[in-house]
C-alpha cells in the first residue's frame, strides 16, 4: 500500500464567533490570526483517565459486553478513501472504493452542531475547498470540506477565544466526518465529546482551556457555548439548549417520548443503520427533566429572586378570574355589582391517566412536589391514610363516577386523576390534581376541592361555585367529611357559601329533580356556562396518557405539570380573543332571551307575576341551605290518569282573547243597530263552519281507508248534514246577493282539495262562495265586495280559536308524556298513555289546519299588515310538547323557545285552567331565568376584560422589579420577560377597547 506524504506549511487562521447585532439577532465576527511559528502539537490532559478499548466500546454500544471484531481500533484506517492525503504526519491510502456517478470529486457534506462560538479550521490550505456559515439561531455550522480534512475543533473556556497556552495547534486526527462514531474517546490529549443537536448526533474533539484556575469554570464554560453536558463530574456528552427545548415541545405538542425522539435523530444521523449511532437516550431522558425544571425556575423568576418556590409557584393560573392584589382595583370591594367577584371551580376525575405499578420499588427523585399543578405527595398520602370513605346510598342514577369509586385497576397503582379547573376558562388549578388509587372516591376529590380553594385568598369571596358531576351525591355530606378531617379545611367565613352545580351536559343523565336543583341555568351569578369544560381539557390530556402510563411517578408527576402548564399558558395568550367573541355572542342572545320574556310577561296578570317573583324569591333565598327549594322551577302537577283526563276537559275553557264567537255578536249587534247588511255575519259564520266541516269528514275518511260498515254510515251521516249546510247556505246567498249568479264565479281552489279541481257533486271539496273563496272581478257587486271586511272579522276569530285549540292539545299531550308514558315501562299502561297521545295528535293536526285555512283567507282579503303581524305561519317545530312539563330533564331547554302562539294571552289561557296555569308559571319563571344569567353573562364578560388586562399589566410589572434589582447577566431576561407581558397587555387591551369604550358614529 503506497503512502505519499504532504507538509503543510504556515497557516492563517481565522476564528469566528457570533455577537449580538443590537436588535435581538446575531451576527458574524471574522478575527485572523498569523502566528509566527506553529506550535508543535502535544498531548493535553484529559478529562478523565484514557479507558480501554473494551471500557469504550461498552460505553458506546451497549452489545451485552460482546466484544465485536468491528469495534476494535484497526492499524489503519479504513475508512481513507481514494486521493487521501497525509495532514502532519497523518498517512493517507489509495481505495478501490469506486465513488457513485454524478457525486463531487472528493467532496463531503458535513452537518455539525456549533453554539454561538469559535470555529477554528485553517483556511488558507491548498486543499480546503468550499465555506464556513455559523448560524447562531440553529447553532448548527455547515462546512464543506475535501474528504480527509480537519474537523471543527470546539475551543471551550478563556471567553470563547482561542486559548492563549495552546494558540496554533492543529489537532491531528483521523477522518470521522462521516457522523459514525469515532474509534476513542481521546484525540491526541483532547476529549471526543458526543454532542446531540436536532439535525443529529455528533463528535466533535474538545479543547480544554489550560489557564491556571479554569479547572471548576468547565461546566459554566459549556453552558455558556449553548450546551448541557450530561454529567457535571467527566463530560462525555452534551446536548445543545436547541435540542432540549425540541424535545420538550415535541412531547408537548406530539407527545413523543425521549426514546421515540432520540430513535429519530439516530436515524437522520445514519439512516441506512441507526444502530450504530452512539445511545444516548437515558442520558437525554435525564437532561431533559434537568433542563424544563431549570427552566420553570427561571420562568416564574426564582432564578432572580433567591427564593425557594413553594406550592403553586411553577404553574400559571388564569388571567381572567378575579384575584385581589393582582388584577383587581384598591376599591374593588365597593362595587354594587359584588356578586361578580365570586370564584367558580368544577372537577372532574378522569380514568384515562392511570400509571402501571412498577415492578421494583421506585427510587427515582422527585425534583418537584407541589410546586405545581400535582398536588404535595406527603401530606396527601398523609390524608389518604387517615380518610375513611363513606358508603351513602346512592339516590340518583347509578353514574359511573359513584359506580366505580371502589374499582381497582389490575396492574395499577394510579387510576386516573381528580382535577379541578376555572370553570368559565378551563385553566387548571395549581396544586389542586390529585392520583386516583381505586376509582373516584369522595377522599380524591375532598383533597382536590379544598386544595383549590386554599389557592389564593379566597376569604374576600362572595361565594364559591362548584360544579361536579355527581354534586346531588357529593354535597350533603360535604362539610362534615371536610370537618372531620385535620388535612381538609374550607376558606374561612365559605364553608356556607357554596353553590354546588352539575354540568349542564351530565345534569340531563339524572334524575327529573336534580336539572332545576343543581343546573347553573337557576344560579343566580353563575352566568352561563356549562361546567363541563373539563371534558375539553381531558381530550387533549388524554393524547398523552401511554406515554405517562409507564413514567416513574416523579417523571410523570413533572409531565403532568409541563402538560397543564402548557395548556394554561395556552389559554391565557387566547384568552383576550376568546372573551371578545364570547361578549359579542353573549349581547346576542342577552336581547334574543329579552324578547322572549318580554313575549311572555307581556300578557301576564300583575297579580301572576307578583305570585311567580316572591316564589322565585323564595328559592333563591334558600338554595344554599335546602336545594329542594328549586323545584319551582319543576311543575308540581304531577298528574294520573283521572286528574288528566278531567283536566282535558278544563282545558277547553272560555279563551278570553277574542275568539269567533265573540266577534260574530259584535257584527252582528252592528248590522242590527244600523239596519244594513243583516244576516251577512251569519252566512259568512255558516260558510266557516262547512270549510271545518269538510275538514272533519275527510279526517274521519282518512282514519279508516279501510272502512267498517258502521264507519261508512257515520261518515255518510255527516255528508247528509253538510249537505243540508250547503242548500241553507246558497238560499241565504240568493236572498243577500240577488244579482249574483253564484254558478259562474270564477273560484280559488279549495283548501281541502288539494290543488285538484273539486268535483261538483262531492260535498267534500265542494267551494264554499265565500268572499275569500272567489277571485276579484268588476262584475261583482259592491254588496258582496263589503263582506270582505266582515270576513276579515271573523277569519281573524277562527285563527284565534284554533291557536287556543292547538296550545290546549300541546299542553295535554305534555303532562300525558309526563304523567302516562315517562314513569311507565309496562306494556299496557304505556298503551294508554299512547292512545290519548294519538287521539290529541288527531285533534292537534285539525286545529292546525283550520288555522292555515284562516290565515290564507286574511291573506286573500287583503288584510293590513297590522293584523297579519298577529299571525304567522306554524311549523313543525311549534308544534312539540313544551319540554319543561313533558320531560323536565331534557337536554337543550335552556336554550329553547317557546313558539310564538304561546305569549299571546298569558292570563287569559291560564284563566279556567289548572294545567295551563302551571306550564306558563314554569315556562314564565325559565325564561326569566335564561335571561337574568345571560345578563350576568355580560356583565361578567366585561368585567373579566378588564381584570385580564389587569393581570397581565401585574406580570409586566414584577418582571420589571426583579430586572432592576437582578445582577448584570440576569437583567436582560428579566426585561425579556416584561415586555413579553406588556405585549400581551397591549394587544388585549386594544382588543377590548372596542367593547369598553365604542365609539358612537355621528347620525
Amino acid at each position: 500500500m503506497l503512502k505519499s506524504k504532504k507538509k503543510l506549511g504556515k497557516k492563517t487562521f481565522k476564528v469566528f464567533q457570533t455577537a449580538s447585532d443590537g436588535r435581538g439577532g446575531s451576527k458574524l465576527l471574522q478575527k485572523t490570526y498569523a502566528p509566527t511559528s506553529p506550535k508543535k502539537s502535544t498531548p493535553r490532559q484529559s478529562e478523565s483517565p484514557p479507558k480501554s478499548k473494551r471500557q469504550r466500546t461498552e460505553d458506546i454500544h451497549d452489545f451485552g459486553g460482546e466484544d465485536l471484531e468491528f469495534l476494535q481500533e484497526p492499524e489503519s484506517d479504513p475508512r481513507q478513501t481514494k486521493n487521501s492525503f497525509t495532514i502532519d504526519g497523518i498517512s493517507s491510502t489509495e481505495s478501490s472504493l469506486e465513488r457513485p456517478p454524478g457525486m463531487n470529486d472528493d467532496v463531503l457534506s458535513v452537518q455539525t452542531p456549533m453554539a454561538p462560538g469559535v470555529a477554528w479550521i485553517a483556511l488558507d490550505s491548498p486543499h480546503f475547498v468550499g465555506n464556513v456559515v455559523l448560524n447562531s439561531t440553529l447553532s448548527t455550522l455547515s462546512t464543506v470540506l475535501p474528504v480527509g480534512k480537519k474537523p471543527i475543533i470546539l475551543q471551550i473556556g478563556f471567553g470563547q477565544q482561542v486559548c492563549v497556552s495552546i494558540w496554533g495547534m492543529v489537532a491531528r486526527i483521523r477522518n470521522f466526518t462521516y457522523n459514525a462514531e469515532p474509534l476513542g474517546k481521546q484525540l491526541e490529549g483532547d476529549t471526543i465529546v458526543t454532542i446531540v443537536h436536532t439535525n443529529g448526533i455528533h463528535h466533535l474533539p474538545v479543547a480544554l482551556c489550560q489557564c491556571p484556575g479554569r479547572e471548576d469554570k468547565v461546566l459554566d464554560d459549556y453552558l455558556d457555548l449553548g450546551l448541557f453536558p450530561a454529567s457535571f463530574q467527566s463530560v462525555q456528552s452534551a446536548f445543545t439548549f436547541a435540542v432540549l427545548d425540541d424535545n420538550m415541545l415535541a412531547y408537548l405538542e406530539c407527545h413523543t417520548t425521549s426514546y421515540q425522539y432520540y430513535q429519530k435523530l439516530r436515524r437522520l444521523t445514519n439512516p441506512a443503520f441507526p444502530d450504530s449511532v452512539p445511545n444516548r437516550y437515558a442520558e437525554l431522558h435525564r437532561v431533559k427533566r434537568q433542563w424544563q425544571n431549570m427552566k420553570e425556575i427561571i420562568e416564574f423568576g426564582f432564578g432572580h429572586n433567591g427564593k425557594e418556590p413553594g406550592e403553586g409557584d411553577l404553574a400559571y393560573f388564569c388571567a381572567g378570574c378575579p384575584q385581589p392584589g393582582i388584577n383587581l382595583s384598591e376599591d374593588w370591594q365597593d362595587d354594587p355589582e359584588k356578586w361578580k367577584y365570586h370564584r367558580s371551580h368544577c372537577g372532574d376525575g378522569c380514568f384515562s391517566q392511570v400509571h402501571q405499578e412498577p415492578l421494583t420499588e421506585e427510587t427515582d427523585i422527585w425534583l418537584k412536589s407541589g410546586e405545581g399543578f400535582m398536588t404535595e405527595k406527603t401530606r396527601y398520602a398523609e390524608h389518604l391514610a387517615s380518610a375513611e370513605e363513606r358508603k351513602d346510598p346512592i339516590t340518583c342514577h347509578e353514574h359511573r363516577a359513584l359506580k366505580d369509586r371502589s374499582k381497582i385497576h389490575k396492574g395499577c397503582d394510579v387510576t386516573g386523576i381528580c382535577s379541578v379547573a376555572c370553570m368559565r376558562h378551563g385553566a387548571f388549578v395549581p396544586t389542586a390534581q390529585v392520583d386516583m388509587q381505586k376509582g373516584e372516591r369522595q377522599m380524591n376529590m375532598d383533597y382536590a376541592t379544598t386544595k383549590a380553594w386554599s389557592y389564593q385568598d379566597l376569604t374576600l369571596a362572595e361565594f364559591l361555585l362548584w360544579g361536579y358531576d355527581v354534586n346531588c351525591q357529593y354535597q350533603p355530606h360535604h362539610k362534615e367529611r371536610v370537618e372531620d378531617s385535620e388535612y381538609l379545611d374550607f376558606p374561612a367565613g365559605l364553608e356556607d357559601k357554596i353553590y354546588y352545580a352539575i354540568g349542564t351536559w351530565h345534569v340531563h343523565g339524572h334524575k327529573n329533580e336534580c336539572y332545576p336543583r343543581y343546573a347553573t341555568s337557576f344560579i343566580k351569578g353563575a352566568g352561563v356556562k356549562s361546567a363541563e369544560i373539563l371534558e375539553a381539557r381531558w381530550s387533549e390530556l388524554n393524547h398523552a396518557a401511554p406515554s405517562l402510563r409507564y413514567m416513574t411517578l416523579a417523571h410523570r408527576a413533572e409531565m403532568l405539570d409541563a402538560l397543564m402548564n402548557d395548556m394554561n399558558w395556552k389559554t391565557m395568550v387566547n384568552l383576550s380573543g376568546y372573551i371578545s367573541k364570547s361578549y359579542e355572542k353573549a349581547l346576542d342572545e342577552r336581547d334574543d332571551s329579552q324578547e322572549e320574556f318580554d313575549k311572555l310577561d307581556s300578557t301576564t296578570s300583575d297579580e301572576q307575576r307578583a305570585k311567580w317573583v316572591a316564589q322565585e324569591a323564595h328559592a333563591q333565598a334558600n338554595r344554599l341551605h335546602d336545594v329542594k327549594a328549586m323545584d319551582i322551577y319543576s311543575s308540581k302537577l304531577e298528574g294520573g290518569e283521572y286528574s288528566l283526563i278531567a283536566g282535558r276537559r278544563g282545558f277547553a275553557h272560555f279563551w278570553k282573547a277574542p275568539p269567533r264567537a265573540q266577534l260574530e255578536l259584535e257584527r252582528m249587534e252592528e248590522e242590527q243597530s244600523a239596519g244594513n247588511n243583516v244576516g251577512l255575519t251569519a252566512w259568512i259564520v255558516e260558510g266557516i263552519e262547512i270549510q271545518q266541516e269538510q275538514l272533519r269528514i275527510q279526517n274521519e275518511m282518512a282514519r279508516h281507508p279501510n272502512a267498517t260498515t258502521n264507519q261508512e254510515v257515520k261518515v255518510a251521516k255527516m255528508k247528509e248534514k253538510l249537505i243540508q249546510k250547503f242548500d241553507a247556505l246558497m238560499n241565504t246567498a240568493e236572498y243577500l246577493f240577488p244579482d249574483i249568479d253564484f254558478s259562474e264565479l270564477v273560484y280559488s281552489p279549495s283548501p281541502w282539495s288539494k290543488g285538484k279541481n273539486p268535483e261538483s257533486n262531492n260535498v267534500v271539496t265542494r267551494h264554499v262562495p265565500l268572499p275569500s273563496q272567489v277571485i276579484s272581478s268588476p262584475s261583482i257587486p259592491r254588496a258582496y265586495q263589503d263582506a270582505k271586511d266582515t270576513e276579515i272579522v271573523l277569519r281573524m276569530g277562527e285563527a284565534n280559536d284554533a291557536l287556543q285549540g292547538i296550545r290546549t292539545e300541546i299542553g295535554y299531550k305534555s303532562y300525558v308524556y309526563r304523567a302516562q308514558i315517562r314513569p311507565y315501562k309496562g306494556k299496557n299502561r304505556r298503551t294508554r298513555g299512547w292512545d290519548n297521545i294519538k287521539r290529541s295528535d288527531a285533534e292537534l293536526k285539525f286545529h292546525q289546519k283550520v288555522y292555515t285555512n284562516a290565515l290564507a283567507a286574511l291573506r286573500t282579503l287583503g288584510a293590513s299588515a297590522e293584523v297579519l303581524a298577529q299571525y304567522k305561519d306554524i311549523t313543525k317545530e311549534d308544534l312539540r310538547t313544551v319540554t319543561a312539563v313533558s320531560e323536565p330533564n331534557a337536554r337543550g331547554q335552556s336554550k329553547e323557545k317557546m313558539a310564538w302562539f304561546w305569549s299571546l294571552d298569558v292570563a287569559g289561557d291560564s284563566d279556567g285552567s289548572e294545567h295551563l296555569e302551571e306550564l306558563y308559571r314554569i315556562s314564565w319563571l325559565r325564561a326569566k331565568a335564561r335571561k337574568e344569567r345571560w345578563e350576568e353573562e355580560c356583565i361578567l364578560l366585561k368585567s373579566e376584560m378588564e381584570w385580564t388586562t389587569r393581570y397581565y399589566k401585574h406580570k409586566s410589572a414584577g418582571w420589571t422589579e426583579l430586572a432592576l434589582g437582578a445582577d448584570d447577566d440576569k437583567k436582560h431576561l428579566a426585561f425579556a420577560q416584561s415586555e413579553l407581558w406588556k405585549f400581551m397587555h397591549d394587544r388585549a387591551k386594544a382588543e377590548f377597547d372596542v367593547y369598553m369604550h365604542p365609539i358612537a358614529w355621528p347620525n
